[in-house]
């Protein structure tokens, strides 16, 4: 029987891993973590959000049967006015969201991050303590029932893709979302 969810995985498993070892993605779990680099992250992460997520919230309000996507935004510009940091511009992004499958994909990749943001936002506190302060709200807020609103992604995506089309589908969509994050880090390790 066709899995979408780890033909999902499989699929995007080496865009996932390049990003992990790319510029700010890579530093921010170095033991020599520094704030300017978390200050780095966030920028990039509001270039992101910026860009798509009225996008995503455009789709998701045509489409409410698909209802899982958390805003970020306010969380991201609250920690970024908190390290006195300014709010960049939007990145030049437009996500492939054009089908329910593709914006099921943006989907799956953007609410998976917030797994991974737990692992850094435990050892951002381990290796910042203090001088990170209450700056880790983006963090924190996606941390909020993260394990069971995962659960609710894949269930959906499990009914949705009943079928390897409808999943290729898919796969555009979180494609997407992590050939954007490349560029943008791409971009801000060229400008350093």
């Amino acid at each position: 029987m066709f899995e979408p969810v780890e033909f999902l995985r499989r699929q995007t498993r080496l865009q996932h891993e390049a990003l992990e070892r790319q510029g700010v993605f890579a530093g921010i779990v170095r033991p020599d973590v520094r704030l300017d680099d978390y200050g780095r992250l966030l920028d990039l992460l509001w270039r992101f959000y910026a860009a798509v997520e009225p996008a995503v919230l455009r789709a998701v309000a045509s489409q409410p049967e698909i209802s899982l996507y958390r805003p970020r935004l306010a969380l991201l510009a609250a920690d970024m006015t908190a390290l006195g940091r300014a709010l960049p511009a939007p990145g030049d992004i437009a996500l492939p969201l054009a089908s329910a499958g593709q914006l099921l994909g943006a989907i799956y990749a953007i609410e998976g991050s917030a797994l991974g943001g737990q692992v850094i936002a435990r050892h951002l506190r381990k290796s910042l303590g203090s001088e990170v302060g209450g700056a880790l709200g983006f963090f924190d807020g996606l941390a909020v029932n993260v394990g069971s609103h995962w659960q609710d992604v894949l269930a959906l995506l499990r009914r949705s893709l009943t079928g390897p089309m409808a999943a290729e589908d898919a796969l555009r969509g979180a494609q997407g979302v992590f050939s954007a994050l490349h560029g943008l880090a791409s971009g801000q390790a060229e400008r350093r």
